[in-house]
């Protein structure tokens, strides 16, 4: 390809701007940042996809789902709109929840979460249109729950777990003592079989190994001793739960179980963290979470769940849960055993961080109460240059070829290689906002990729072929 637009006095800039580059990154190890990605919605409860899909389903808390696509543009109609008659929004109400059914692909069907008019915690079943952007609007009541009138604590996580079940993350709403009832559904973790039906449970069975089955406590509780798990989650690679229990006034908590385990009790109330109340018996069967913070140290706090790192374009990222919270904007992390957590800068912008999402790639986004979309990057991987931006180089690390999402760029720009050395290897021309860069001639290690523009602005990356 002919590069007579790129002059030898700005293939030396590039080689300059690469090797300072490389020396940073050289010299720290991963950097918790994020990247802008879209704007637009109202308070972010929940971000989902179904499996294999590139979509982004947004949830905004007065009741509707939007879809995020890959190139960062929202639908114009909202994949589906709970009306507001039937939902109670406020505080803690609203849509909360949602989760595709893993044969999604076939049976179209997925699950909310939402406080009703009535002010119950409902999980009902939709199923999408014929058009793959619609959801039909009638929806099926799977299971309601009465709460009070208290609108904090309602949890309304809801994730499907490897084995197909749903989990439902339910908060104590207000009621500590409940937390420890196994006749009240407040303050659990309910799992339900929506793949088959009893005449007393219509649109859902009782997995058979519940603890309460057969015995005094309701059939659908499969984890107790719960403040406000906000929120559930799965390590889509190998199937451990992760659950964020939010505390009260001395720890946040994240407890790392089997999904197969039953009958497990998290100890809120006797409990906050790793911390026992006063005239609290602990009991031998607790299950004590695998790290905590004080939320004295940091002033307040309200943890916000997240998931651990299973995508390829970071791998400092690999075998890391990251989570946050919602007072200080932070994102935090610990290793996938649990221990010692590690914190970002607040992200002072963003005021409040409600909700993670994961792609089908297994990279990280989340949602603030203000409505806005970020990335979770390593800084020290995609350089600010391209973050700032919005420039998105991926899969990284790359195999036969790399994508380069551009949104913002003034075409036409120039794509140009160089390696370790500060060696201009190939140059590509981009007239558009998405194009692929082929990689197959490049051997294993670590390039640049460097992006001048019309205007001549020029933004670099760091780029590694596997």
């Amino acid at each position: 390809m002919r590069i007579e637009s790129i002059t030898k006095l700005q293939l030396m800039k590039n080689t300059f701007t690469f090797l300072v580059a490389l020396f940073t990154m050289g010299c720290h190890p991963q950097s918790v940042d994020l990247q802008f990605f879209k704007s637009g919605f109202q308070t972010i409860t929940d971000i989902a996809h179904p499996v294999g899909d590139a979509r982004l389903f947004v949830v905004e808390q007065s009741g509707k789902i939007k879809i995020l696509n890959p190139n960062q543009t929202v639908n114009a109609a909202s994949f589906l709109t709970i009306p507001a008659s039937s939902i109670s929004y406020g505080i803690e109400s609203g849509l909360l929840g949602l989760a595709f059914h893993p044969n999604y692909a076939n049976n179209g069907y997925f699950f909310v979460c939402y406080i009703s008019a009535a002010g119950n915690t409902v999980v009902a079943r939709y199923s999408v249109s014929a058009n793959p952007n619609i959801a039909n609007p009638a929806g099926t009541v799977v299971l309601s729950i009465p709460q009070s009138l208290n609108e904090i604590h309602r949890g309304g996580s809801l994730r499907f777990s490897p084995n197909g079940y749903l989990y439902i993350g339910l908060g104590d709403n207000a009621d500590p003592n409940g937390a420890q009832d196994i006749n009240k559904y407040n303050g659990k973790i309910l799992r339900i079989n929506v793949n088959s039906s009893t005449p007393t449970t219509p649109y859902y069975s009782i997995p058979p190994d519940n603890p309460y089955v057969g015995i005094n406590g309701l059939d659908e509780i499969w984890a107790t001793g719960l403040r406000n798990p906000w929120r559930i989650n799965f390590n889509r690679l190998n199937g451990d739960m992760w659950i964020a229990d939010v505390g009260e006034s001395t720890e946040e908590e994240i407890n790392k179980v089997n999904p197969a385990a039953t009958g497990l009790n998290f100890g809120w109330n006797c409990y906050e963290g790793n911390t026992a109340g006063v005239n609290c018996t602990p009991e031998p069967s607790f299950t004590f979470p695998v790290a905590s913070y004080s939320t004295v140290d940091i002033g307040s706090g309200a943890i916000t769940g997240g998931y651990p790192y299973t995508g390829t374009t970071y791998p400092t990222f690999s075998g890391k849960y990251f989570f946050s919270d919602l007072y200080t904007d932070q994102i935090g992390y610990i290793s996938d055993v649990g221990g010692a957590i590690t914190w970002s800068v607040p992200f002072t912008f963003l005021g409040g961080i409600t909700s993670f999402g994961e792609d089908r790639n297994g990279e990280l986004y989340v949602g603030t109460f203000s409505g806005s979309v970020y990335k979770v990057i390593d800084s020290n991987l995609a350089t600010q240059s391209f973050a700032r931006t919005s420039l998105e180089l991926y899969p990284n690390p790359a195999l036969s070829e790399v994508h380069l999402n551009a949104p913002n760029l003034k075409f036409p720009a120039t794509a140009n290689v160089f390696d370790v050395s500060g060696k201009w290897l190939s140059s590509q021309l981009l007239e558009s906002a998405t194009n692929a860069i082929t990689t197959s001639a490049l051997q294993s290690g670590v390039y640049l990729v460097s992006v001048t523009d019309a205007n001549g602005a020029t933004f670099n990356s760091k780029l590694m072929i596997q």
